[in-house]
């Protein structure tokens, strides 16, 4: 006796010395034109019709014996007892079985390395030092002159509303009305301060 396995079901087979294999199987019944549904060990599975012998049906499927894949035909037969005769001659080689094979992937923690109790230590410790201060002191003075810069625009901002409602509040009221100036009084504090200079 072997072992092989059909459509996914573990089998006992029997060397035969027969031309023709035999499958029996629990039960089997056509569900479609040459398509036979097979009871095997409780599992049903599908096989196709490709002639008949002594009007018994014979199948093609696929079996896998020792890692090899090989094309089989049987003659199908009923018994409640399932049996495969098989003559290994009479099968066709398909394709080997290649184990697959689990990557190992090896993981290493990268660590920065600097010597130590070297004459070099201190020395990239100063330079690191040194590098360090110096990036704090241009982000502080690039921060400063950005006020600075906001400062002078809005004081020229300042400046020139001034010099416009110094010269033309009475024009702007006319033109904007009284809703707006109190909109702009109400919500700008630097604006509320210039028209309270005009109005003394």
């Amino acid at each position: 006796m072997g072992k092989c396995s059909i459509f996914g079901v573990n089998l006992d087979f029997t060397p035969s010395d027969k031309q023709q294999n035999v499958l029996q199987v629990e039960d089997y019944k056509e569900i479609d034109f040459d398509i036979y549904q097979c009871t095997i060990n409780g599992e049903h599975i599908i096989a196709e019709k490709i002639g008949v012998y002594n009007d018994f049906p014979v199948i093609q499927f696929k079996t896998t014996i020792n890692n090899t894949i090989y094309d089989c035909e049987a003659i199908l037969t009923k018994n409640s007892d399932v049996k495969f005769f098989l003559n290994e001659n009479a099968l066709r080689f398909y394709r080997e079985i290649i184990p697959s094979v689990k990557p190992v992937i090896v993981t290493e923690k990268a660590e920065q390395i600097i010597p130590k109790n070297t004459i070099y230590e201190k020395e990239l410790t100063d330079t690191a030092n040194e590098l360090l201060k110096q990036y704090e002191e241009n982000a502080t003075k690039i921060y400063k002159n950005k006020i600075e810069e906001y400062k002078k625009n809005k004081q020229k901002i300042i400046n020139e509303l001034r010099q416009y409602f110094e010269t033309k509040t009475d024009d702007v009221k006319g033109q904007f009305g009284e809703q707006f100036m109190e909109y702009v009084e109400k919500n700008d504090v630097n604006v509320r301060n210039l028209l309270n200079e005009n109005k003394k």
